[in-house]
């Protein structure tokens, strides 16, 4: 998907789930997709509500979200199941990339993501959000202790113990209750668990691996 002069580009490919051949299978699809590693911008995921407003490349500790206004950046992240969310503002020329697990879609990851953009001359109209492969309702399966804390309209009751979660909606619904148009969200569509080619933590655990994902002007 490109939102007019920024690219979105996720990497299906399967690679072990350890950090030495996570960060060689990003350079090699970077350098696949024709950028320039020197570019790229990571941040250290830790299931976290947190984003950083960037100026520079480089990897960024303690946080699940990059904003930037720096057009030769590209922001990369990680992913197997949960949210990955792009954010773009063609008008301030800002973009974020975000990653949104249950954790940090309980905490609001990617309004507050928003209001940071909004701080920097973003305007809610102008905004275009977009949400990449991530683990459907139908596969995902959680206890109450996970489920307690999403609105009833993301939740399928499947039994006495377990609940189907939407992740998507739960941030959608977020979304629209914040003053952010339906027709400005769309999504890809894509179930990482049902898909084999996509990484999905659900299904194959340490197996998984990580989807690798470059926002940006590539």
């Amino acid at each position: 998907m490109i939102f007019n002069n920024i690219q979105i580009c996720i990497s299906q490919r399967q690679v072990d789930d350890n950090l030495v051949d996570i960060e060689i299978h990003r350079k090699q699809f970077a350098q696949e997709n024709g950028i320039n590693f020197s570019t790229v911008a990571i941040p250290n995921q830790v299931h976290s509500n947190i984003t950083q407003w960037i100026d520079k490349p480089g990897i960024y500790q303690n946080t699940d979200g990059l904003i930037t206004n720096n057009n030769e950046i590209v922001l990369s992240l990680q992913v197997a199941d949960c949210v990955p969310v792009f954010i773009y503002d063609e008008v301030a020329g800002v973009k974020a990339l975000i990653h949104s697990g249950w954790r940090g879609t309980k905490d609001e990851i990617v309004l507050n993501t928003i209001n940071q953009m909004i701080k920097f001359g973003c305007k809610l109209k102008n905004l275009q959000i977009h949400f990449g492969p991530s683990i459907c309702q139908n596969c995902y399966e959680v206890e109450w202790d996970v489920a307690q804390y999403f609105d009833k309209g993301s939740l399928i009751q499947k039994n006495t113990k377990k609940w189907q979660l939407d992740v998507q909606n739960e941030i959608k619904l977020q979304l629209m209750s914040n003053g952010i148009l339906e027709e400005q969200i769309s999504a890809s569509g894509l179930c990482t668990y049902e898909n084999p080619q996509c990484c999905s933590f659900r299904r194959d655990n340490e197996r998984s691996g990580r989807m690798i994902i470059f926002m940006g002007k590539l």
